[in-house]
């Protein structure tokens, strides 16, 4: 879901799930935040904290890290989003 702020800013919440390339399921919730554009610029924000819940095995690691991502409006095709994610060390 999205929530439209007075000052321009959105609050996005979107609770997903993923498939690894070995197939397993993951929970993700990504909680964000972005604007129409920065004052002055072109450039939008888009920033999100994706949290992960993922079965124990090879993946387990997902659960136990703080990710940041960031948005990117995908090009052609249908409507849609590319997330970039990045763990914090």
């Amino acid at each position: 879901w999205q929530l439209q702020r007075a000052d321009d800013y959105t609050l996005i919440d979107a609770d997903y799930m993923i498939e690894a390339d070995d197939g397993v399921q993951i929970h993700v919730r990504n909680r964000g935040l972005t604007n129409s554009r920065l004052k002055g610029t072109t450039t939008r924000y888009l920033r999100t904290v994706p949290e992960f819940e993922a079965p124990a095995g090879p993946h387990e690691w997902l659960n136990q890290s703080i990710f940041v991502g960031s948005l990117q409006a995908g090009a052609g095709g249908p409507p849609s989003v590319m997330v970039h994610v990045f763990r914090l060390g």
